[in-house]
């Protein structure tokens, strides 16, 4: 999500070079990580005698905002990993951490947000243009879509295939969206989380 805000501010907005918004941006939600009794799953890493993890690099920020300040701008710390979709040690019933992630600290990257010298910079910041050649071959024709299907299809149906009709997949998008309203906070979650009393 914080890549979108990126592109909107620099292509719709007219504002250009957005890493040091990006970085900060990206510091500020890993800062802003919820603190329960079980701990953080990720969290900003102190300087180390004012030093970052990757101490050639100088902080891009010029004047950071109060709340990052004595923190690494090239890595941040987690037991869990932002890069790892699913890890199947958190699919558990108890809200508690599990052991193995309690033990694993991992380090995680920000600088790939504006080093241009990182590996990770061009593929995931500046982007990388591929030909509609390309994509065709790893998703198929756009053209050859027809229906956008629930998550339950391994891939959207194809022209001439049968498929569910539309009063049954009205119903299925009903469905889904009741599942999407049952997660809403409460007024006492939404009052905790915007750290009210």
């Amino acid at each position: 999500m914080v890549f979108a805000f990126e592109d909107n501010r620099e292509w719709y907005e007219g504002k250009p070079d957005q890493k040091t918004w990006l970085l900060e941006t990206a510091m500020g939600t890993i800062a802003r990580a919820a603190k329960t009794k079980y701990d953080q799953a990720t969290w900003l890493k102190s300087l180390d005698e004012g030093r970052p993890f990757v101490p050639e690099i100088a902080c891009p920020l010029l004047n950071p905002k109060a709340d990052l300040a004595g923190y690494d701008w090239t890595r941040y710390a987690g037991h869990l990993h932002t890069d790892h979709a699913v890890r199947p040690e958190f699919f558990r019933p108890d809200p508690e951490k599990p052991p193995e992630a309690k033990h694993n600290e991992w380090v995680l990257d920000f600088q790939y947000l504006y080093d241009q010298a990182s590996r990770d910079h061009v593929r995931f910041v500046e982007g990388v243009a591929v030909s509609k050649q390309e994509v065709d071959e790893k998703v198929g024709r756009l053209e050859d879509y027809v229906a956008i299907t629930s998550p339950r299809k391994p891939k959207p149906r194809r022209e001439g295939e049968a498929g569910i009709s539309d009063k049954d997949r009205r119903a299925e998008l009903e469905r889904l969206l009741d599942v999407c309203k049952s997660w809403a906070l409460s007024p006492e979650e939404k009052t905790r989380l915007n750290g009210e009393s």
